[in-house]
């Protein structure tokens, strides 16, 4: 394309591909009224996001586009490496599922600051590459994390103290939002506002990636209705 245009390749594994499908339903509906090229296909091992808009979009949405490369990471890297990190970790455990969804969310906002002032979207970025290299400090904070759990291993097997552990915890998380709204769509549950959810590749339950929206944003206030 000409140099009026900005173009970006993003590879990524497929493991990711349910996450990017939703990037680009996004991206498309955020370029609709501008000339734009959004498209994903499946290169050597690697699948391949490849997005092409004029210079005057890119200007406009580039932040957009960082923060929800930011929140992709944030949604299945973190929670990955803190999974790894603990011994012995029984992620088909619901309790279990509910303490990643709060240790993920320690430090979201900074982990997501960090993440977009070092994501450079220059021509070509293979994700996972950037993941592990170009954010070894969070990597490194995150299995932290994990091996403070394993430094305390009564918390796993004794439910009534890891229920008290996680009460804990959700003190020390950062409200992001001050009110989120819960409605019924048919037989599905969801927000009411712009907070948009994304598939928990951990999850058990349909609801679990709700639940995980409600802790990461940890609203002041939740209504519920119907």
């Amino acid at each position: 394309m000409g140099t009026n245009f900005w173009e970006f390749s993003l590879y990524f594994p497929r493991e990711l591909l349910c996450y990017f499908e939703l990037l680009k339903t996004d991206l498309k509906q955020m370029l609709l009224d501008v000339k734009n090229c959004v498209s994903i296909s499946l290169k050597d091992d690697n699948y391949c996001l490849m997005i092409a808009m004029t210079k005057e979009a890119y200007n406009k949405n580039i932040l957009k586009i960082k923060e929800k490369i930011a929140d992709i990471i944030l949604i299945y890297y973190k929670p990955k490496i803190i999974i790894n990190s603990i011994n012995n970790f029984d992620v088909k455990t619901h309790d279990n599922v509910i303490l990643i969804d709060i240790l993920s969310s320690f430090d979201s906002i900074d982990d997501k600051n960090f993440i977009i002032d070092n994501l450079s979207l220059c021509s070509v970025l293979y994700l996972s590459s950037f993941v592990h290299f170009k954010l070894q400090s969070l990597i490194n904070n995150w299995k932290d994390t994990g091996e403070l759990i394993n430094q305390n291993s009564l918390f796993m097997v004794d439910s009534k103290v890891k229920k008290e552990l996680m009460q804990f915890l959700m003190d020390g998380i950062v409200s992001k939002v001050e009110r989120i709204k819960l409605m019924q769509d048919n037989s599905s549950i969801i927000f009411d506002n712009s907070i948009k959810v994304l598939p928990l590749y951990y999850s058990i339950f349909e609801y679990d990636s709700i639940l995980y929206s409600l802790i990461n944003n940890f609203p002041k206030k939740i209504e519920v209705e119907n």
